[in-house]
């Protein structure tokens, strides 16, 4: 009876363990996929940032014709250079950030991992010392009971 009871912890124990980390395991997931999703939200308003920017530079272009000006110097070729550095600003500002957080989730998502792996092998612990403290009780009532 005893047996059966030290054997129903143990396994208990090591059950645990695995629930754990299947449970880290699927948080690590989640994880993964909010920073892909992150990161394709950032690629978004970079390509979004290059529309603007190619709004603007075709606005710029079409009010110098207009007006008779040569789109291609003097201020109207200012007014370009100057929307072509924001709107590079804007893209690579969006790409940096992409990769942050597509870091950021693979970084927390082995942490994760690592939290799983952790609570597998202190389940099996745990199991080690049920069955050891099941064999010292029998030891100090002198028999084993099977």
């Amino acid at each position: 009876m005893q047996l059966a009871l030290a054997g129903i912890g143990i396994a208990g124990k090591i059950a645990e363990g695995s629930a754990r980390q299947r449970e880290y395991n699927e948080k690590a997931s989640q994880e993964k996929l909010r920073g892909r999703s992150e990161a394709i939200a950032y690629k978004q308003q970079g390509v979004s940032a290059l529309a603007r920017l190619n709004e603007t530079l075709a606005t710029i272009i079409n009010n110098a014709a207009f007006g008779g000006v040569d789109p291609r110097s003097g201020s109207a070729k200012t007014m370009q250079s100057a929307a072509m550095g924001e709107g590079i600003r804007e893209f690579n500002l969006s790409e940096g950030n992409a990769i942050l957080a597509l870091g950021q989730a693979t970084h927390q998502a082995a942490i994760y991992k690592g939290a799983g792996q952790t609570a597998r092998t202190t389940s099996y612990l745990g199991a080690a010392e049920t069955a050891l403290d099941y064999g010292f009780r029998a030891q100090s009532i002198g028999k084993i009971i099977i």
